[in-house]
């Protein structure tokens, strides 16, 4: 299960990874700090990914299926035994991407800190 006490988070745009303070009280929830999202995408519409930990698994919570029902985004979930990426899409529902054909790929350090 590693070291985490609660899910970290950040997010991705204009190809740079930023973490962002979990402000839940709930060590399996995340809640990203309102102010740090604002101020990194208020000038930017090319937020590409939320990005987010689990302790044991990379399966969306009910709360992340809702979640990307809004946030039409890709969402990155890891943990320490997977990384898996998912997107919404308007008739097809959550759909789970190849992280191999995909450019996140070049994220996948940063995301693994998000882990230590």
């Amino acid at each position: 299960m590693g070291n985490l006490k609660k899910e970290r988070c950040g997010i991705i745009v204009n190809n740079k990874f930023y973490e962002i303070n979990n402000i839940s009280d709930n060590p399996f929830e995340f809640i990203m700090d309102s102010v740090q999202l604002y101020r990194l995408i208020k000038d930017n519409d090319d937020l590409q990914a939320i990005v987010h930990t689990h302790r044991t698994t990379c399966e969306p919570s009910k709360f992340d299926l809702e979640s990307m029902k809004i946030w039409k985004t890709y969402w990155v979930i890891l943990s320490y035994s997977c990384i898996k990426i998912y997107r919404y899409y308007s008739g097809l529902g959550i759909v789970e991407i190849d992280i191999n054909s995909f450019p996140f790929k070049k994220f996948y350090n940063l995301f693994m800190q998000l882990l230590h």
